[in-house]
């Protein structure tokens, strides 16, 4: 590929070089696009250059950012025609990185940039970047991206982000190419994987490819559950259901996983005097169903009338009802008030359940 300069009279070529031969350094690219963070990752903010808050470790991360969607972003940086082995680097970071919590990349943006002299309210700047009112640990870094940036990648590098990517990791590779006209140094830049223009085609054949796998035989957890619970409703609900998992399991609640090859469940389970009590289930679909029959539970008519009282009080819950069964979208508990009362409402019961292991 080529840049041309066109006239009404001609076409010519403008000359190809490299960052070395320009004396650009791989440090000035980063001040570069440190403050420019768009012409290689859209809707990130920075919040770390030279990441390297790790023990045991000597290595850093050029540029660690956040997107728009909470997840983390770690960005390197190579001058050279081939990307070296970046990709590899990169994983290695990505992996260190996981576990940093929201609190964490407060107090790493707060000392960000180092010698700068800006002064911020980090939290207060992050959260204005996420559009959140308060912080949401169970939304936070449940992801990490990779971009890799160069002057070119070599077969190898692009054959394993390929390859990296058909199972499910989200690594973009950005080539930087610079050219010289006269005294300045134009740059093309180019997200070479995935092709922009393909990335409907991608995400489809990932899906195809991701529903194969899974109907050949699915053990259904966590992960398994919220990530088909998000693709068949709305990535919103899938926080629903990560923050219901994690809220039953603080209350010492065994969580039972569905064995259906196409449809995920899980129920959280409260025992006493070695009977379990459910505290409804939860499918793929985003519905949940209580199934509570007072004669089999020992749990007196009030309680089932109360307890199906307090759901049918969240704004928007659209509770269905039977005899024995009621129940209702997910979606309804994404506002952070409804899921306090859902939450409120399973206290409840789970108390009046706590009560028979006296009785």
């Amino acid at each position: 590929m080529a840049i041309y300069r066109m006239t009404k009279e001609h076409i010519e070529s403008i000359q190809h070089t490299d960052f070395a031969g320009e004396g650009i350094l791989e440090g000035d690219i980063q001040a570069l696009l440190r403050d420019r963070i768009d012409v290689v990752s859209s809707d990130t903010l920075v919040i770390a250059e030279e990441f390297g808050d790790w023990e045991d470790s000597g290595r850093s991360i050029d540029l660690l950012g956040v997107d728009k969607n909470a997840n983390l972003v770690v960005i390197e940086l190579k001058r050279t025609g081939d990307g070296g082995h970046m990709e590899l680097q990169a994983l290695r970071y990505a992996a260190m990185v996981s576990t940093m919590t929201f609190d964490q990349a407060v107090d790493t943006y707060a000392r960000y940039p180092r010698g700068r002299r800006i002064e911020r309210d980090a939290r207060a700047e992050l959260l204005d970047f996420l559009e959140w009112p308060d912080p949401d640990e169970t939304r936070f870094a449940q992801d990490v991206r990779l971009v890799l940036v160069s002057a070119d990648f070599s077969k190898e590098v692009t054959s394993a982000v390929l390859w990296l990517n058909e199972r499910q990791l989200d690594i973009r590779c950005v080539r930087m190419r610079p050219y010289k006209d006269a005294a300045d140094i134009l740059v093309d830049v180019q997200q070479v994987i995935p092709l922009p223009e393909a990335a409907d085609y991608q995400i489809a054949i990932s899906g195809k490819r991701a529903r194969a796998r899974e109907d050949g035989g699915r053990t259904w957890n966590r992960e398994s559950f919220v990530s088909v619970l998000a693709r068949n409703t709305d990535p919103s609900v899938g926080d629903v259901a990560r923050e219901l998992i994690k809220w039953f399991e603080s209350k010492s609640a065994d969580i039972s996983w569905g064995k259906g090859k196409d449809e995920g469940s899980f129920t959280p389970k409260y025992s006493v005097k070695g009977k379990a009590y459910n505290l409804g289930t939860y499918y793929t679909d985003g519905k949940s169903r209580h199934v509570i029959k007072p004669e089999d539970r020992n749990l007196d008519i009030k309680v089932i009338g109360a307890f199906r009282n307090k759901v049918n009080s969240i704004p928007r819950s659209d509770v269905f009802k039977a005899r024995t069964l009621f129940g209702f979208d997910m979606s309804s508990l994404s506002n952070p008030e409804s899921m306090k009362m859902f939450k409120d409402a399973c206290e409840y019961l789970i108390d009046e359940i706590r009560k028979l292991d006296t009785t």
